[in-house]
């Protein structure tokens, strides 16, 4: 089974990615941050990003391996022309930690939403 799942909502611009039971960030980065530039440069218009760790159970070092990976540098995903917002879904304190630092100056200032639910995320991609 794959560790994550992509569904892209028909005839709205919002993508959600969402990560199953298992998902190990430090052994899949390279492959999900592929995963991620496949998204927008298939995108017709700029997307609405909702990132669903629901099921997850996050560690420190995966979680800062991936913000590095997909937020800094030259070819950042979470950059990409053709992301519109960037949403996180989830309800542990790690998650939340996670997005305060991506605003920070060390990455940039990249503002990240971060919900309980897919629902709220949903909801606030759907009034933008």
């Amino acid at each position: 089974m794959m560790s994550h799942e992509i569904t892209f909502l028909p005839d709205e611009p919002i993508c959600i990615v969402t990560f199953r039971e298992g998902w190990d960030a430090p052994e899949s980065i390279r492959s999900r941050a592929q995963d991620f530039r496949r998204i927008f440069e298939t995108a017709n218009e700029p997307l609405h990003l909702i990132v669903d760790f629901t099921h997850v159970k996050m560690t420190l070092d995966g979680m800062l391996r991936s913000a590095n990976s997909f937020a800094r540098g030259p070819n950042a995903v979470f950059r990409h022309p053709m992301r519109k917002t960037l949403i996180l879904v989830s309800t542990e304190k790690l998650a939340q930690m996670v997005a305060r630092g991506l605003q920070s100056e060390a990455f940039g200032h990249l503002h990240v939403h971060i919900f309980a639910t897919l629902e709220e995320a949903l909801a606030y991609a759907r009034s933008q």
